[in-house]
């Protein structure tokens, strides 16, 4: 999940117009989720075309329609039974035709706190309302407001927990602002986003006064189990920082003082102060060796092969997102290249939400690595939300898998 996929996802996933019904409510005097707003930048359309044509992304010109309101928000949520302080990043489309739907993104993986989006000045994935969606990006615990405390990395509860209540959290500052919005909620990520999205949509309460319309997640390692066991059946493998990060995440979140069990010295050492937030994921993956013999223990890497880890084995299925019952279509996309998540995740992951008769469609992409991915499942993410898939499927895609319909 390297450091790639921030520069260019947040340019691309620009989805359909919006419909539906405009929520209206009255001014909420005592909002029980938002702590704090505060505005970050304003941006017109004009000198956002000025900045992707900068970029070398000019061909996003004629998906800015809208000037951007970026604002940095605080909320309540839960962690470990108790109240915590999370933080993210919301953006508004500047006097858009009609009243804007939702539109949830979860990031993909960040080690560095200078990359998580409350903390960047200049937008980053909530430039997305610039195509008339109200965008908003968690930072989830352990970055932003929450920085003083470990990332639960890839734990489905808390990565969930993050994004319903920030919803809830942007519904309240929408009230508050008296800025009309629809009912209709989209949920969308890519690689650790990916798992995030599907968690969100998995835990989401069903008595909510928004409908989710649709859930599109790429390259999400769903099958946290399979996938860890696919990783250690290779000898070398491209991303060790993921690897670590995982471990190390799962250790603390379970309060496990086991480190020693799983990394070789010197690495052992060394570990926590590269995982603390001031180094990115290319550095530590410069810092470790892609041959993970070389620093995971190997009585450690044959328990996990096997299964046979009591504690991490165990932890790892726990936060397998399950199949469930889906009230809204939902689109996968992997690379069958993706050389850090095995598409073999997205393929089980497929069969165990088509047990439940769901609407449900596995894109798969070729000949582009994990990062390389992100920018056609993107266009690709627009195309299916404006039913116009056919005319990019043969620039990018092998095959669709499945496309389930279920009456």
């Amino acid at each position: 999940m390297p450091d790639t996929f921030q520069k260019g996802f947040f340019y691309l996933l620009f989805l359909m117009a919006c419909k539906g019904n405009a929520l209206q409510e009255p001014y909420i005097q005592d909002p029980q989720h938002l702590v704090s707003s505060e505005s970050v930048i304003r941006l017109s359309a004009d000198a956002l075309r000025y900045a992707v044509d900068s970029l070398g992304y000019g061909e996003l010109r004629p998906y800015i329609t809208y000037g951007l309101n970026s604002y940095r928000i605080t909320y309540k949520s839960q962690y470990k039974g108790k109240e915590v302080l999370l933080s993210g990043r919301l953006g508004i489309p500047e006097n858009p035709a009609m009243d804007p739907a939702l539109l949830l993104v979860h990031r993909g993986t960040i080690i560095a706190e200078e990359n998580a989006p409350s903390v960047s000045f200049f937008p980053q994935y909530e430039l997305l309302s610039t195509a008339g969606y109200i965008t908003f990006v968690p930072d989830l615990i352990g970055f932003g407001a929450s920085a003083a405390l470990d990332h639960p990395y890839m734990i489905m509860e808390s990565s969930a927990q993050a994004g319903i209540d920030m919803i809830k959290a942007v519904q309240e500052f929408l009230i508050q602002e008296q800025i009309p919005f629809q009912r209709n909620l989209y949920i969308s990520g890519y690689s650790q986003g990916g798992y995030s999205a599907m968690a969100t949509a998995y835990q989401y309460p069903n008595q909510s006064d928004l409908t989710i319309k649709s859930v599109i997640a790429g390259a999400g390692g769903y099958r946290l189990s399979a996938l860890a066991s696919q990783i250690l059946q290779e000898k070398k493998y491209e991303s060790p920082a993921f690897l670590a990060y995982l471990l190390y995440g799962y250790l603390n979140h379970y309060e496990e003082n086991l480190l020693e069990q799983y990394i070789l010295s010197p690495y052992l050492e060394e570990l926590p102060a590269r995982l603390d937030g001031s180094q990115s994921i290319s550095q530590i993956n410069q810092w470790l060796p892609d041959s993970i013999a070389m620093w995971l223990h190997p009585m450690a890497i044959e328990n996990m092969k096997e299964g046979r880890d009591d504690f991490l084995s165990e932890a790892l299925k726990a936060n397998n997102i399950p199949g469930f019952c889906a009230k809204f279509p939902i689109l996968l996309f992997h690379s069958e290249a993706d050389e850090i998540i095995d598409i073999k995740t997205s393929h089980q992951y497929l069969e165990a939400m088509q047990e439940f008769h769901n609407e449900i469609s596995l894109v798969t992409i070729k000949d582009r690595s994990h990062a390389e991915a992100a920018i056609p499942m993107l266009q690709l993410t627009l195309a299916f939300l404006e039913e116009k898939e056919q005319q990019l499927m043969h620039s990018f895609v092998v095959t669709k898998t499945s496309n389930l319909l279920v009456k």
